[in-house]
Order: C-alpha cells, then structure tokens, then sequence
C-alpha cells in the first residue's frame, strides 16, 4: 500500500504515529478535521461529510444507541440538523518552560481564531437556513504535530510506539451562527 507517496516499511505494519504522519502528509488538515469529528462522537452526535452543502460535517442525532424518542432510527434515516464548519482556531499559547517569545510570536499566540472571510461565512449561512439546518462554527486548536520520523528508530515498522502514541489533544470551541432580521427583534406596538 502507498500512501503519502511511500512504500510500505520493511516490517509491513506501520505503527500509529508513522501512520498519521502519513495521513497528516497526505491531507495536512486531518488533525483539526479529526479533532471535530472525535468531540462530535463524543457527545453523542454522528458527524457525516458535509461537502453537499459547502461545510466540513452534518450532525446527526444517535450513534451506536439510538435515541429512544426516534423509534431506534439510524442516523442515515434522519434529518441532519446542524451544518458544521471546522476552522483554525487561536495559536496555542507557548510552554510557560521555553524561553520568552519575541513580541511577534507571543501576539501571534494570542490572535483570534480564523474564520472563513464574511462571503463564506455568509453564504454557508443561507445554504444552511434554505435546508433547514443550523450553522456551527468549530473552531479547533491542535497541540504541535507529532515529532519527526528520524526521533525513533521503530516508528515506521510499529515496534515501540504503538501501545503509546494518541492523536494530539485539541481544544474545541463552538459558536452557532445564525442570520439576524430585524422583522423580529422589534417590539410590537402597545
């Protein structure tokens, strides 16, 4: 098998952090993209492609259980009732053990997470609302990356770091868009 423009390693099996650096080679957004579909499994929800409606994830209620209250549906006969878009979220803030970052890195530490440009975000917004679906932005901050292949010499065969190795911890924050007409935030007249 090759992945990432690589031959298998000589052992065959590769082990868990020579696969997702593979992975990480291949599709270099994977480590945000995965960190939003684990928070979203963990809650209970069952995060499907998106690419349909111009976002990263659709959310659907159930899992493994069911919910009770839809007669044991699956996920795949339900409706989705959230858009998800994944995005970068604000650098992480530097080990307090380094050294004093210079003043460009540590207001780069600090900055706001990035978010899609206003056209995309609008848009997003209108196709989710046209499908009856809610629009939420998931902003995820990833730790540093895994270290490089040359740090252990049984990375690629799977020999010492696969009881060891997890994907990265990451945090995740999440902001529901929603469109704001003013038709309904008047008061009526007394």
């Amino acid at each position: 098998m090759r992945l990432g423009g690589q031959s298998e390693p000589p052992g065959g099996v590769l082990g868990g952090a020579a696969l997702w650096r593979r992975c990480i080679a291949a599709q270099p957004s994977l480590p945000r993209t995965y960190a939003a579909y684990s928070h979203w499994r963990r809650l209970g929800w069952v995060p499907r492609d998106g690419l349909q409606y111009g976002v990263t994830f659709l959310l659907y209620r159930g899992g493994a259980a069911a919910q009770p209250d839809q007669g044991g549906a699956r996920p795949a006969h339900t409706h989705a009732e959230y858009c998800v878009a994944v995005v970068d979220g604000p650098a992480p803030a530097p080990a307090p053990a380094a050294a004093p970052a210079p003043a460009a890195a540590a207001a780069a530490a600090a900055e706001p997470p990035i978010l899609p440009c206003w056209r995309s975000l609008q848009a997003m917004q209108r196709v989710s609302a046209s499908v009856a679906k809610a629009l939420l932005v998931c902003m995820v901050t990833t730790a540093p990356p895994c270290p490089p292949a040359d740090s252990s010499p049984t990375d690629d065969t799977g020999g010492g770091d696969e009881g060891e190795w997890a994907p990265p911890a990451a945090s995740v924050r999440v902001v529901e868009v929603a469109r704001w007409a003013p038709q309904r935030s008047r008061k009526a007249p007394d």
